[in-house]
């Protein structure tokens, strides 16, 4: 099982909402990829691919492998020769996609095309940012999110939760897709998950901005900074907690906040911390 699975990264990547899939005519053509659960193609990136790339590629394959019990090669462009009889999912942005007329450039960062043409499938995206998928921060896997579109929305995988017994698969021994031609992307720019900011600005580091950072320069600005404001839908006549825990894989929810009650249709409360704290969530008594 692939490190990813067990982050909460793929959560966010794959419950984001997505925008409207802008679909070509499609005929009538079928390519396998699979043959009662024998691999009929392979998975090619191009030489010294972005991290978040060559974890779309895994991903592909571990995912195939779930539903078909065949297992593709992963490869690169150029060794199509080696490979007689198959078929190719190009992953990423390559010489390959250009050739086929798969391009990125009027694309939105992490938008993704992804497409048959010929014998082949293509999953290209705009990739941006810093190369470290696992972080978010500063990273645009646009390859990575069409991955998991088509693992999702084409296939029928699911990540109804993190780690493994969140994961269904449906069994397909033999994979035949009829012609695609898909081109979307995020719909909401922002989607991570928002942590409390005390252990950054009370450990001495800087406030969240563009540009160079500034670091507080008094105790009571840095104070100031670690509130956190808290929004959501209310119900009237309801009274709320607020919850934290350090980690979501840990479950071990502690009350910070009790007996709030509801502001309709909008609550709102600040919270403030004296130690660095994970995540929150609020919960209707």
């Amino acid at each position: 099982m692939s490190s990813a699975l067990q982050t909460p990264g793929r959560l966010v990547l794959y419950f984001s909402a997505f925008a409207i899939s802008l679909l070509n005519a499609r005929s009538d053509a079928q390519v396998t990829f699979t043959s009662n659960g024998q691999p009929q193609s392979v998975i090619l990136t191009k030489i010294g691919p972005l991290g978040s790339v060559t974890l779309a590629a895994q991903e592909l394959q571990e995912h195939i492998q779930q539903i078909s019990r065949a297992t593709l090669p992963i490869d690169v462009v150029g060794t199509e020769a080696n490979y007689p009889g198959k078929k190719f999912i190009y992953v990423g942005p390559s010489s390959a996609a250009t050739a086929a007329g798969i391009s990125t450039a009027g694309l939105d960062l992490e938008f993704y095309v992804i497409r048959t043409a010929g014998s082949n499938l293509y999953i290209v995206g705009r990739d941006g940012g810093q190369d470290d998928w696992s972080n978010l921060t500063d990273c645009q896997p646009g390859t990575l999110l069409g991955t998991y579109h088509f693992l999702g929305e084409i296939m029928g995988v699911r990540w109804l939760w993190p780690w493994e017994s969140g994961r269904f698969v449906p069994a397909n021994p033999s994979i035949t897709l009829p012609a695609i031609s898909i081109t979307t992307g995020p719909a909401m720019v922002q989607r991570k998950y928002r942590t409390p900011r005390i252990g950054t600005y009370l450990n001495g580091l800087a406030t969240y901005g563009f540009g160079v950072p500034v670091l507080p320069t008094s105790n009571a600005r840095k104070l100031e900074l670690a509130y956190d404001e808290l929004h959501w839908q209310a119900i009237a006549g309801k009274k709320y907690t607020i919850e934290t825990t350090a980690a979501l894989d840990i479950a071990d929810w502690k009350p910070i906040a009790i007996g709030i009650p509801a502001t309709a249709p909008i609550s709102t409360y600040t919270v403030h911390f004296s130690t660095p704290q994970g995540y929150l969530r609020i919960r209707a008594e």
